[in-house]
């Protein structure tokens, strides 16, 4: 499905076969056409339609091979284009919103894993947890459920050094809450929670326990916001 079809299609149609929101896609477009007017070779693929040819080996898992022949373009062509795309991507940190944080917004970040293709350099990429391989995508959202940034980083790394990586400003907000995989998070931002650890010497009291299901409970949202985008 190219761009020019899939204007025909509602907003939840859009979603559920893009794999990304409407608006989103039009954030991702901006960041490409920028980079692009600093100048390049007219692609033979239309940003928009290279766009949507991308998305459509992340979310459906198909070969380089079958999208080209789909978009009527020669295979090593889209694979390059594509990785301009990612990189691009990459590089601008993909925000989705520029409103600013006030002093009442509580937010929440959260790392997720993402399936991807093997690789020739497999080891940058390789998800000792899921034993696959992946890239990481990190979501910094409120407590409304905006979201503040989404990124995503081509080496599978650990979540506080994507969330260094980023350069996030969010010392704006007055609550930061985070999983136990953001400690050092505390050291940045006083205001951050993230979930009390337990020892063998030191277990975690009745107190302790209760307000870490509390901090998991609040920080649902953020895993929501996963399956969305």
């Amino acid at each position: 499905m190219n761009y020019e079809a899939s204007k025909q299609l509602t907003d939840a149609q859009f979603n559920r076969l893009v794999g990304v929101q409407r608006t989103t896609f039009e954030e991702m477009l901006a960041v490409l056409k920028i980079k692009h007017a600093k100048g390049g070779r007219k692609p033979k693929l239309s940003l928009e339609d290279l766009l949507m040819a991308t998305l459509q080996y992340v979310r459906e898992y198909r070969t380089y091979e079958q999208i080209a022949a789909d978009f009527g373009i020669h295979e090593s062509n889209l694979i390059r284009r594509s990785q301009w795309v990612e990189v691009t991507l990459v590089q601008s940190g993909v925000t989705i919103s520029r409103t600013p944080l006030s002093s009442e917004d509580t937010v929440m970040i959260d790392a997720t894993e993402v399936k991807i293709n093997r690789l020739k350099k497999q080891l940058a990429n390789d998800s000792g947890k899921k034993k696959c391989h992946a890239m990481k995508a990190q979501a910094i959202v409120t407590s409304q459920g905006r979201i503040v940034s989404l990124e995503i980083t081509v080496n599978y790394c650990h979540d506080m050094k994507l969330f260094k990586m980023s350069r996030r400003n969010i010392g704006q907000a007055a609550k930061i809450l985070a999983d136990s995989a953001y400690q050092r998070l505390m050291k940045i931002y006083p205001q951050a929670q993230t979930p009390r650890k337990s020892s063998k010497l030191k277990p975690l009291t009745a107190e302790e326990k209760a307000c870490n299901h509390a901090l998991s409970k609040e920080r649902i949202k953020v895993e929501n916001i996963f399956d969305k985008v």
